[in-house]
């Protein structure tokens, strides 16, 4: 279960619900967050829009940030 606790927090994920599913479906947590993540249905679109940016995984709280930055500021896509 520690296994489960630390995975969820460096994801961001609650895992009280993780925790309670499983004690439902009689299943160890384990298991049961692992059919989560294999049943993701973002993973299709996981490389479908080429975007020529090949460091997004790592950055993406900087693009992230450095469009919301941009929005406040005035500019938008229009190229003001």
């Amino acid at each position: 279960i520690e296994w489960l606790v630390s995975a969820a927090r460096q994801k961001g994920v609650d895992n009280d619900p993780l925790l309670a599913l499983a004690g439902t479906l009689g299943f160890p947590p384990t298991d049961v967050a692992d059919q989560r993540f294999a049943d993701d249905p973002l993973e299709k679109w996981i490389g479908a829009i080429r975007t020529g940016v090949t460091d997004w995984a790592d950055r993406h709280d900087y693009y992230i940030g450095q469009a919301l930055w941009e929005e406040m500021r005035g500019k938008g896509d229009e190229g003001d």
